[in-house]
């Protein structure tokens, strides 16, 4: 049975092996937002199974814990599988973002501009024509510029095409960032999920 994924279809999260029961929210490709009546589930776990019930019978899907709301952990974003392979899924959503940076490396005090083009609470992916050429596992400290507050070391982890280039886009995952800067983090990356949803409540 397939059920189309419409804003407040009823449904249950099975969470190693309880069932919680659940309110879809919105649903953007394979990303949905969902509204579950109880907290203090394991996130941790390997996956979620979305179960619908309708009167042609009940359809399941895989699906791996994003984020959620820092202070409400009953609204959350999942991911659909698209082939019911767990393994295939991220651990972490990035959030489509066109944000002004500044970078500064390890072993220089200069500054260099870039661009988010998106973000997660475990990494990012940075835009820039001005940085020098750098190495794999290199350590990279990067500071929004209209949030000065919100900084995180990061750790450089591919080149967007294989190499580096005079134009670099390089996945970075944040690396040392205290609980501040993590809580910080989570509430930057929360408003652009409900921004990505249309939801700017």
């Amino acid at each position: 049975m397939y059920v189309p994924f419409n804003k407040g279809t009823k449904c249950s999260l099975r969470i190693d092996g309880k069932r919680y029961p659940a309110e879809l929210v919105d649903a953007r490709d394979r990303v949905l937002r969902m509204q579950c009546l109880e907290d203090g589930f394991d996130m941790q776990s390997r996956g979620i199974v979305v179960e619908f019930e309708g009167n042609g019978g009940n359809a399941a899907y895989f699906t791996r814990f994003l984020t959620a709301a820092p202070d409400n952990h009953t609204e959350l974003i999942l991911l659909r599988s698209a082939n019911l392979n767990c393994d295939e899924l991220r651990s972490f959503l990035r959030v489509p973002t066109e944000i002004a940076v500044t970078i500064t490396l390890d072993d220089s005090p200069a500054k260099f501009e870039a661009k988010l083009l998106n973000i997660s609470s475990g990494g990012a992916l940075v835009e820039s024509d001005a940085l020098p050429e750098l190495e794999y596992g290199e350590k990279l400290q990067l500071q929004i510029v209209d949030d000065p507050g919100i900084s995180a070391q990061s750790e450089l982890m591919h080149f967007s095409n294989g190499k580096p280039s005079s134009n670099l886009r390089v996945g970075v995952r944040f690396v040392n960032v205290d609980d501040a800067s993590v809580r910080a983090l989570t509430w930057f990356v929360w408003k652009r999920v409900k921004m990505f949803f249309h939801d700017y409540s």
